[in-house]
């Protein structure tokens, strides 16, 4: 049986208050135990309070200045994303929300299954239905050189970063996520450059057979790539098990 509920929820973020600090954090002029300005309209006063409900236990926001404004945790992610708490699939996905935003991994294997076939629905398909994927050799053929990148540990500030999205370095390891001081790359033009790490401005790199993914969390341009991977390409092809009861494929460009 599941135990990603209400319940979980709660226990897993001191009764809510976990989850009022990520979402305020920086709006409203927000600050545990003082008054904040209500993010939800264009508040002049700060009269919004998080308190501790006592017969609960559990945390609460309310805003002194309009009574809409009052609700747990749950009712305040609801209003953040439009989804309504009384809606039973809309406080599933509130849950899943809180979940996937703060990094808790409360969601088992099965849960996880059942929002996909939930999203996707008919579009899922059996693994025994779908043909294998083939490299092809003509597409080998279009893959320059590559030299991966001198990768180097962790440094604490770094697994501090990946830490706050429930991230440790076990699973970095599993994903082949590295750490680097320095990268070089070519242009569109043809034009060879460096970019050194900082401690300011790290560097980590999902380093594949023949690319690299680079991503600067805190850079203006977050990632790029360093080689070439051929159309077709599936990263993390290779973590996955050899065998399971189902797979999920995300198609699109984005990275972390």
């Amino acid at each position: 049986m599941s135990t990603f509920n209400k319940d979980t929820i709660l226990e897993a973020t001191q009764g809510g208050m976990a989850v009022f600090e990520h979402f305020l954090k920086g709006r409203g002029g927000f600050a545990p135990e003082r008054s904040f300005r209500n993010p939800f309209y264009d508040d002049k006063k700060a009269s919004c309070h998080i308190y501790r409900d006592k017969p609960s236990g559990n945390y609460r926001f309310i805003d002194f200045g309009d009574n809409d404004y009052h609700f747990d945790c749950f009712g305040f992610v609801g209003q953040m994303f439009n989804l309504n708490c009384n809606d039973s699939k809309e406080f599933v996905e509130i849950l899943r929300i809180i979940d996937r935003e703060l990094g808790l991994g409360l969601q088992t294997r099965e849960d996880k299954v059942s929002e996909v076939l939930a999203d996707m629905g008919p579009r899922v398909q059996r693994a025994s239905s779908v043909q294998p994927l083939v490299r092809l050799p003509e597409l080998d053929e279009r893959i320059t050189d590559f030299t991966p990148p001198v990768t180097r540990p962790f440094n604490e500030s770094e697994l501090a970063f990946w830490g706050r999205y429930g991230i440790n370095e076990k699973t970095l390891k599993a994903y082949g996520v590295h750490a680097l001081n320095a990268f070089e790359g070519i242009t569109k033009d043809g034009r060879p450059y460096t970019i050194q790490a900082r401690m300011s401005e790290p560097i980590f790199a999902y380093i594949g057979q023949r690319h690299a993914k680079i991503y600067r969390p805190f850079s203006s341009h977050a990632s790029s790539t360093q080689g070439s991977s051929p159309m077709g390409t599936v990263l993390d092809w290779g973590c996955c098990p050899i065998a399971g009861t189902s797979c999920s494929l995300r198609v699109g460009r984005r990275m972390c």
